[in-house]
């Protein structure tokens, strides 16, 4: 979370929303870390996708489901979702705090 910030942007969710969206088959979660950020830790459920490669695999992600981008802190998942809404992705959001808030708040990760 960045600091002086109290609202999430509008294209952001909280962790809670991303843990209760891992049970919905119809949600899409994408994980946007790099190849060994993800080796080193990630979220079982969640689809690796590292940011430079989501415009060459837009053929997996279904632009009429919902859609949930992560990564480390926040700030790549954004950028991602917002590049993902300009281009008709009609409900994307972006995890907002990454995986620093996932652990910080006691969810598991795979290593």
């Amino acid at each position: 979370m960045n600091p002086g910030r109290s609202a999430l942007d509008p294209l952001e969710v909280d962790v809670a929303t991303t843990v209760a969206a891992l049970d919905d088959p119809g949600i899409q979660i994408v994980d946007c870390r790099e190849q060994d950020e993800w080796d080193a830790a990630h979220v079982d459920g969640m689809t690796l996708m590292p940011l430079d490669t989501i415009g060459q695999r837009l053929d997996e992600l279904d632009k009429n489901k919902p859609l949930i981008v992560v990564c480390r802190s926040g700030r790549r998942s954004l950028i991602a979702a917002r590049q993902l809404a300009a281009i008709g992705f009609t409900d994307v959001k972006s995890m907002n705090g990454g995986l620093i808030a996932w652990t910080e708040q006691g969810h598991p990760l795979v290593f």
